[in-house]
């Protein structure tokens, strides 16, 4: 008998509490009408429409706590009263805008809107990308109220680019058009002259001298001159490192295309504690940060960039002599590697540790398209990424990372020839 009493005591206990439920969201959704009422005017188009639909959408519930008991719903749950909307399309190369009610908060909106023009009564012409349209409506509306397709979306910012193309393109017509007839030969050399004794090279990058090369003649005369002075600018450093080996070195390389020791004698002497000498010696070039234009690009971080590595597995090297050997930018097809050094193995005894050999490095070729493939594959991972975090996609800056990646491609090595080398980390990240 006392079970019972309980169940029964409990039962009414909750029907009390979700009858207060039920009075809580009644109360609370009549304050919602309210506050739309005031919102979604006028009066006699309202009365029309679902004030749960204007307010947040399709029904959904909400969960606030923990339990069952605290999940509240919203939205229109499915009724008979009409779902105001505004459609957006792209018809006849044009963005539009069709509103379904003539509500104020639309009709305001559009009407303060400088890209829009009222071409009949709640239907607009919109200027511009519809992309930009969509998410200015849905942060002003909510996503509910805006209905777009993807294809519609899509035509648009082709349209949009080929418009900006166009617009360059007759820009840069008005300009041959005002500048008249080209200027005389010796004229123009006589002016790229002035430009470069006049710092014309602290303003230009080496993809931006390797583009004046090929432009023409008279002006890949002056880039060529540029370009020679560019690689006279650059620094380069060598590290040399054994697992097995104890390494000595002094080395410091005066930047020329073609690298060579500033003192004949310098050498590379590694001993070997094992008896030993299967283990490599690596060969490092770090190219050093100077104050040339290329430099924010190159050096995320103060410091080295390597650009070179070379194994040279000294069991190979039975004799004295001169050998050549690749780095990880050549192609295995390469007759003859960029490193060229002389090998005097010796096999001595100092202090009960063997001697194996002195390496006399001769020279590393580094050219300046070695020079321009290092900096391209760096410049076009930072243009791609500013290029998407843009929310204009201009054609120009578009034709820049075609340019930039054809010269990657042309240059020396392939796209995971710098992968694990120091300081490329943000490209291969």
């Amino acid at each position: 008998m006392a079970c019972r009493k309980n169940a029964y005591r409990g039962l009414q206990e909750m029907s009390e509490y979700l009858e207060k439920q039920k009075e809580e969201e009644a109360r609370h959704q009549r304050t919602i009408e309210k506050e739309q009422r005031k919102i979604w005017t006028p009066e006699s188009i309202l009365e029309r429409c679902c004030l749960p639909w204007l307010a947040h959408g399709p029904h959904q519930m909400i969960r606030s706590g923990g339990n069952l008991a605290s999940v509240s719903s919203r939205g229109c749950s499915g009724c008979l009263k009409e779902h105001p909307k505004i459609t957006l399309n792209f018809e006849g190369g044009v963005a539009t805008a069709s509103i379904s009610h003539a509500l104020d908060p639309f009709l305001d909106f559009f009407g303060e809107m400088p890209q829009s023009t009222e071409t009949q009564p709640l239907k607009y012409h919109l200027s511009g990308p519809l992309s930009n349209h969509h998410e200015r409506i849905k942060q002003k509306f909510g996503k509910h109220l805006v209905l777009v397709e993807h294809k519609a979306l899509a035509s648009s910012q082709r349209a949009y680019e080929k418009q900006l193309e166009q617009d360059d393109m007759e820009q840069a017509a008005k300009k041959r058009k005002v500048l008249g007839k080209a200027a005389p030969i010796n004229l123009l050399e006589t002016i790229l002259e002035i430009c470069y004794n006049h710092s014309l090279c602290d303003h230009l990058d080496v993809a931006e001298i390797a583009w004046l090369r090929t432009s023409c003649k008279s002006m890949g005369r002056i880039a060529a001159w540029m370009a020679r002075e560019r690689m006279r600018s650059i620094k380069f450093s060598f590290d040399a490192i054994s697992q097995k080996c104890s390494i000595t070195q002094g080395l410091e390389y005066s930047p020329q295309s073609i690298l060579r020791p500033s003192e004949p004698q310098a050498s590379i002497t590694w001993s070997d504690h094992d008896g030993d000498d299967s283990a490599p010696v690596e060969i490092t070039i770090h190219l050093e940060e100077v104050a040339t234009p290329e430099r924010s690009i190159l050096f995320k971080y103060p410091g080295r960039l390597e650009v070179a590595r070379y194994l040279l597995h000294m069991q190979r090297f039975g004799e004295d002599g001169v050998y050549r050997a690749k780095s990880q930018v050549q192609n295995q097809n390469d007759m003859e590697g960029s490193l060229e050094f002389r090998v005097h193995t010796p096999s001595s005894e100092q202090r009960g540790i063997r001697v194996c050999g002195e390496i006399n490095l001769q020279s590393i070729a580094f050219t300046f398209n070695d020079f321009l493939g290092v900096y391209v594959r760096k410049r076009l991972y930072k243009a791609k990424q500013k290029y998407h975090s843009s929310a204009i996609k201009k054609p120009a800056e578009k034709a820049y990372i075609k340019a930039l990646a054809k010269a990657a491609r042309e240059a020396p090595g392939n796209a995971d020839s710098f992968r694990g080398l120091k300081g490329w980390n943000d490209v291969y990240s």
